[in-house]
């Protein structure tokens, strides 16, 4: 397949997912999911920063990191159609529309490098990748010295989140817009090591009610006592089992 040809595939892909996705993201047990996500990123960031989300789909981080105040908020998609939805709801929350159209192999188009950002975040991006080593390279020439990289993808090493995909599978059940596989943290390190990274440190998150969020399930009461069951139980359980993400952090050199 040529070059370029997957990226077409990918942002056709997308456009047609937004609005069912923007639709979806809006379910009470959705936002529990996604607010989940959101807290442990902004662990890795603050609000004096400048970010850059790569990947910003309908807005959800996006809205998340202006609620909190971050000084300057960025977000690219190569969908068209997900701008849209995120420019849309951002100005409906009163935020200015700050996603624009971009992707990631084509970061000096749409990104003044001159103005670099303290933080950049991708959020279950990796796995839509083609060539994540030339992602990274041109994410690394956006950043500050000394800036931030957090990467959120599905723990590839999870018992459960595999049992539970296979059931998925079995099941006949659309679970992935993408057609790559989620890489492991293994691999994700390795690559981000070989572009450039520095002090790579891995972070794995249980979140055993994830597939009921993706089928919009649950109320207010049940995902109190999931929250408490994800940090108080099953936090405790090695990253083998219950733990659904990876969230990945990395140090572009020259901080001193």
């Amino acid at each position: 397949m040529k070059k370029g040809v997957v990226l077409k595939e990918e942002k056709e892909r997308q456009n047609r997912l937004a609005r069912s996705k923007y639709l979806a993201h809006r379910s009470f047990a959705m936002r529990c999911l996604l607010a989940r996500q959101n807290s442990f990123i902004y662990d890795h960031i603050s609000p004096d920063q400048s970010i850059l989300e790569i990947g910003c789909g309908v807005g959800d981080f996006l809205s998340f990191a202006l609620q909190k105040g971050i000084r300057r908020v960025v977000g690219i998609d190569v969908s068209e159609q997900c701008v849209a939805f995120a420019n849309e709801r951002l100005k409906k929350e009163g935020f200015p529309s700050v996603a624009q159209v971009g992707d990631v192999y084509r970061l000096s188009e749409s990104i003044d490098e001159r103005a670099a950002f303290d933080s950049v975040i991708m959020r279950g991006i990796v796995h839509h990748l083609e060539y994540p080593a030339a992602a990274f390279r041109n994410v690394l020439r956006v950043m500050k010295s000394g800036g931030t990289l957090v990467i959120l993808e599905g723990n590839t090493a999870g018992l459960y989140r595999k049992t539970v995909l296979a059931i998925a599978d079995l099941l006949k059940i659309t679970h992935e817009a993408s057609q790559f596989s989620h890489r492991s943290p293994a691999f994700i390190t390795d690559t981000l090591k070989k572009v450039g990274f520095c002090r790579i440190l891995s972070y794995f998150i249980p979140t055993a009610f994830a597939p009921f969020a993706y089928q919009g399930l649950g109320g207010p009461f049940f995902w109190r006592i999931a929250e408490i069951f994800d940090d108080k139980i099953f936090s405790r359980v090695g990253h083998g089992f219950f733990n659904w993400w990876v969230l990945l952090v990395a140090t572009k050199p020259g901080c001193g």
